[in-house]
C-alpha cells in the first residue's frame, strides 16, 4: 500500500486461508482526523521478484 511521498506505509502482519487474505498496515506519520480525499494505492507485485510490479493497481479514495 502507498499513499504519497509524505507517508511511509508498511505491512505489519498478514494471514489468510480458504482463498482469503488479511493484511494490517502501519502508516507513518499518523493520518489526519479528516481523511477525505486521501488515496490508498495497492499494487500487485511479482511473486518471483518483489521489486517488479505487475500492472494491476487498486485505488481507494477515502
Amino acid at each position: 500500500m502507498s499513499i504519497n511521498e509524505n507517508y511511509d506505509c508498511r505491512i505489519l502482519d498478514m494471514c489468510g486461508g480458504n482463498g482469503h487474505s488479511h493484511y494490517n498496515f502501519v502508516v507513518s506519520p499518523l493520518l489526519p482526523d479528516n481523511i477525505s480525499g486521501i488515496k490508498l494505492i495497492f499494487k500487485e507485485y511479482s511473486l518471483s521478484r518483489i521489486d517488479e510490479t505487475i500492472d494491476n493497481e487498486i485505488v481507494i479514495e477515502l
